[in-house]
């Protein structure tokens, strides 16, 4: 069908026009295409069904497994599935990760009448039932509700509850379960919400920061949490061998009871290699078995004892002895509360995990805790604190069923062990998934599980008291407890649209607090250990942020940008801008982008941190242009960012470059972030530029400074070492902007010159501080900064240097710009000899010996206004170059005006003297040979040559110039004159005073 381009073609074929930018030299990153109607619906649940199934082993059907071994030969062996595609059945796409690259599909861009009718494929492929076999198996019991239990109430109830009442009372235990309960009760509250706002993949915790905060926060909390698991692992596996020495008579000594851990977790791991239906079915006998031994500890307590308040009352308050106290209860008593991201780790293996997550986890925390109050209830009035002290396994002592006791503490040991191997594998397995560094390739499910057993391993071979790993696991978990709330306070606070979970029983403030007593909490349990992981984890941030490839997953930093980013521009807004805050905010106008590399690496630097917008104009109607439009937004965008250069790409349709130019002119930007100087290339000798003069009258009109870029297409690279200011006031001459001969004052003109307009566009005093201003701000830059300014002061005879020093000298220390800037002086009578200007050597020197100077020069009344002075001025009286005494409290009510009202700064700097006015000793020699662009050009070249940037003043124009043609060639010839041969040099023109001396 015509119009509908083939899915492997470019965006842009056949007879659309294509974009007049050429590509860059370097190599771009891959344009990211949208995914087609029929892919979008199987990309992402074959990529979630290959981490499942990779759990289960043998249940993976042999196309899926060929299309993950053999990438490049899947779509030969994939069956045909029912997707929506242009009336045909499409073979299964191979599995490919989220990062690769689809291209984006251009049916939205179709009338209606030329769509393709979308129609339903046949359904009798062999795919249902593989997808059937991949899905999740696990429920919100076996799944959620059973793991939470069973992690909660694990090994630490058998052999250290009564010790933690002996120690801390009754009292202090029901507050350190209260403390726990509120942290897990809290964080449950923040990893419901999220969980319930859409599916959670395989990896817990992990995911859920990952997705929320950015792949920074989730893998160094995940790494510093898979530590931690690790080590929990480790505590289980030793707190097997205690009842075991106790209850049977086998050897003690330290490499015996690594012996016997380290076959636990080999016991642990070979059925974890079995998958989801082994931990289902295990999980259903550790429930039936704990539950029966927990009823059997407590009934031995009642039986055997004699519930009494004399024992209640001994219990009821703290008594530590010894090496217990406060900070070790705590992390003793914690992880028996801290097993509620149980049912989260395993969410790759639910069915539904947003319902079953919060559902099953609340279940699991009020269960469990119901238990731990009656447990100390019970233990508190039946048993004398001196045996709760000194009898480590009071539970068993007590036991009317020994039995049952050690069924309890050994099936609580096991499954901890397993079920601990099956979560900490599966985090590991997410985290290598997602490839947040490159260096680190993804695994397969069985080597994660292997490797989670090697480091368990090791873990055994060091550790051998469960005393000592308890606080560092303790404070793994509650530092990605906070990490969760955090999550949910941040998706919380940005009110995004898309953020609207199904559970509704959160806010901010149970996130918040959610935040404070974990991170209050992990600082009590052991401030050492806590600012290690702490530590760990920015250390892996930053490596992860630097050394990773950047992840889209639309995480939380960016509505929350958008939030602060509109809320300072509404504040910024509503302030009116002073001259103190004044910085440049650049438009640069390009017509292709790599001509223009050199000028957007220059613009970038003299930005100093402010708005910098790349405009780019489409000559045609939108309907043409609409393809080339989007595939040059996404090709100088990604040239912009692989260029490291900080700016906006503005492009605009339109029918002519100029109309296009106004629309970029009054749109670019945001509120106060506007443009406030726009750029524009010179165009060369042999090109029309019929819109060049009208872009700048435009600019000019709407109050923006304009700068004309010469010389950056030059092959060299520029050096650094210099940045030359040349602010020549020139007064172009009739012979300098027509065509016709040249011209000098007692010569009549054939053609009226620009200057008989009344002149706006520019401002002489704003001009020349604009210059320095701009100079200064290039030099501050990182790539600039060990470079020197030389300002070039050029006067036309001997007798004007020494008062045009000392007024210049003034003015760089007002500015604070003398202690930076090297002044050389250059006298036109003295240049002019040297540059080859024939017949002009007798006027010279006539000109030269004539010392007498003219009266004071005073401003002109009819042109000094508040919008702007003619350039062709008098000299400035001295009485206005500095502010007296007198004029001391109207400055002081001047300090806070905006940019436009700063009538009173003009007065402060003197404006530099009119080179070649009507009055100029050396006009007529000038004349003679050359006119004055072209002697201004060759005084630049002689000195600033090997510069690496030039910064000098634009020519005026009358506004409305640019309607006449003739006058127009002439203005943009005169230009291009004055910066022929100069290399890297920008001719500015202010419209407002950029600088103050205001404090």
């Amino acid at each position: 069908m015509a119009g509908i381009r083939p899915e492997n073609s470019s965006p842009v074929s056949g007879n659309v026009p294509s974009c007049t930018t050429p590509l860059l030299a370097a190599p771009l990153a891959p344009t990211p295409r949208r995914p087609t109607y029929s892919t979008m619906a199987s990309s992402y649940d074959d990529e979630d069904d290959a981490a499942s199934s990779s759990w289960r082993g043998s249940e993976t059907s042999s196309s899926a497994a060929t299309a993950l071994l053999l990438p490049d030969t899947a779509a030969k062996h994939a069956p045909q599935r029912a997707d929506y595609v242009l009336g045909t059945t499409r073979p299964r796409p191979p599995l490919r990760s989220r990062s690769a690259s689809v291209r984006r599909s251009h049916l939205a861009v179709l009338p209606d009448h030329a769509r393709p009718r979308l129609r339903r494929t046949s359904l009798a492929s062999s795919s249902a039932p593989s997808r059937r076999r991949a899905a999740p198996k696990l429920g919100m019991a076996s799944g959620v509700f059973m793991p939470v239990f069973l992690s909660i109430w694990g090994i630490l109830y058998f052999l250290r509850f009564g010790v933690i009442i002996g120690e801390a009372g009754i009292l202090g235990t029901l507050g350190m379960l209260a403390g726990g309960y509120m942290i897990t009760t809290l964080t449950t509250l923040s990893v419901s919400a999220i969980s319930t706002n859409g599916r959670v993949r395989a990896g817990g915790p992990y995911f859920i920061i990952s997705r929320c905060l950015g792949a920074e926060f989730g893998g160094s909390i995940g790494i510093v949490y898979f530590v931690g698991s690790i080590l929990g692992n480790t505590m289980s596996a030793v707190g097997f061998v205690e009842p075991l020495l106790d209850n049977f008579d086998l050897p003690g000594d330290p490499w015996y009871q690594t012996g016997y851990a380290a076959s636990l977790l080999v016991v642990s791991t070979l059925l974890s290699l079995l998958g989801s239906k082994m931990f289902s079915k295990l999980n259903t006998i550790a429930f039936i078995l704990l539950n029966v031994s927990t009823a059997s500890a407590l009934f031995s307590f009642l039986w055997r004892g004699q519930p009494s308040w004399h024992f209640f009352y001994q219990n009821l308050y703290p008594s530590f002895d010894g090496e217990y106290g406060w900070t070790m209860m705590f992390s003793l008593i914690f992880p028996a509360c801290a097993g509620i991201l149980a049912g989260a780790s395993m969410s790759g293996e639910l069915k539904s995990p947003s319902q079953s997550i919060p559902r099953g986890t609340v279940l699991g925390i009020i269960v469990t805790g119901a238990m731990y109050v009656a447990s100390v209830l019970v233990i508190g009035f039946t048993v004398p604190r001196a045996q709760l002290k000194t009898d480590l396994s009071i539970m068993q002592s007590w036991s009317v069923v020994p039995v049952l006791y050690l069924a309890g503490v050994f099936c609580a040991a096991f499954y901890a062990v397993f079920g601990g191997i099956q979560g900490t594998s599966q985090l590991l397995f997410a985290i290598l998934r997602d490839q947040l560094v490159p260096a680190v390739p993804a695994l397969s499910a069985q080597t994660c599980i292997a490797i989670t057993f090697s480091l368990t391993g090791l873990a055994l071979l060091g550790v051998s008291n469960m005393n000592a790993i308890a606080p560092f696991f303790t404070t793994t978990t509650l530092l990605c407890y906070a990490i969760v709330n955090l999550a949910c306070l941040l998706l919380r606070a940005a009110a995004a649209p898309n953020f609207r979970p199904s559970f509704r029983y959160f806010n901010k403030a149970t996130a918040a607090a959610g935040v404070g007593v974990s991170v209050a909490a992990m600082m009590i349990v052991n401030i050492g250990y806590a600012a290690m992981c702490l530590l760990v984890s920015t250390s892996l941030f930053y490596l992860i942020h630097y050394g990773g490839e950047p992840k889209h997953w639309g995480d939380v930093s960016a509505s929350l940008l958008y939030l602060q980013v509109r809320k300072m521009l509404l504040k910024l807004d509503a302030q009116p801008m002073s001259v103190k805050s004044w910085r440049p905010q650049l438009l640069l106008f390009c017509e292709q982008l790599e001509p223009s590399l050199g000028m957007i690496q220059f613009a970038n630097d003299l930005k100093k941190g402010a708005l910098f917008v790349i405009g780019h104009v489409f000559v045609g109607s939108l309907d043409e242009q609409l393809l080339p439009y989007k595939a040059t937004v996404r090709k100088w965008t990604s040239s912009v960012k692989h260029m490291g250069v900080k700016a906006f790409v503005h492009v605009d349709v339109a029918p002519s470059v100029r109309v296009g130019a106004q629309s970029i002119l009054l749109g670019a930007g945001l509120g106060a972030m506007k443009p406030n100087v726009v750029l524009l290339p010179l165009p060369p000798a042999d090109t029309p530029s019929p819109d060049f003069l009208g872009i700048l009258e435009d600019a000019c009109g709407l109050d923006k400074a304009i700068g004309v870029l010469s010389g950056f297409d030059t092959p060299a690279p520029p050096t650094h070492d210099t940045i030359d200011l040349w602010p020549i006031c020139l007064a172009l001459t009739p012979s300098s902007t027509t065509a016709g001969p040249r011209s000098y004052p007692g010569t009549p003109a054939r053609h009226a010159s620009l200057l008989a307009l009344p002149i706006t566009s520019a401002d002489d005093v704003s001009t020349f501080t604009l210059v320095l201003q701009l100079g200064y701000i290039l030099a501050s830059t990182p790539r600039w900064r060990h470079a020197r300014i030389r300002l070039f002061l050029v006067v036309e005879r001997h007798a004007e240097m020494a008062p045009e020093r000392r007024k210049l000298a003034q003015v760089l220390a007002d500015l604070r710009m003398d202690g930076r800037c090297e002044v050389h002086g250059v006298c036109l009578a003295d240049e002019m000899p040297s540059l080859g200007l024939d017949g002009a050597d007798a006027v010279v020197a006539a000109a030269a010996a004539q010392l007498v100077d003219d009266a004071p020069w005073t401003a002109d009344p009819q042109n000094d206004d508040d919008g702007a002075r003619s350039m062709i001025m008098n000299r400035a009286s001295p009485a206005a170059l500095v502010p007296s005494s007198v004029d001391e409290p109207a400055l002081d009510d001047d300090d806070d005006l905006p940019i436009e009202g700063t009538a009173l700064e003009r007065t402060r700097f003197p404006a530099p003297r009119t080179l070649f006015g009507s009055a100029s000793p050396v006009l007529k020699p000038v004349a003679l040979a050359a006119d004055p662009a072209t002697v201004v050009n060759r005084v630049v070249r002689k000195y600033s040559s090997q510069s690496g940037a030039v910064l000098s003043t634009l020519p005026p124009f009358a506004l409305g110039t640019s309607r006449d043609p003739a006058a127009t060639r002439a203005y943009v010839a005169s230009v291009r004159r004055l910066a022929a041969g100069v290399p890297r040099m920008v001719l500015v023109q202010a419209s407002s005073v950029t600088v103050t001396t205001a404090l």
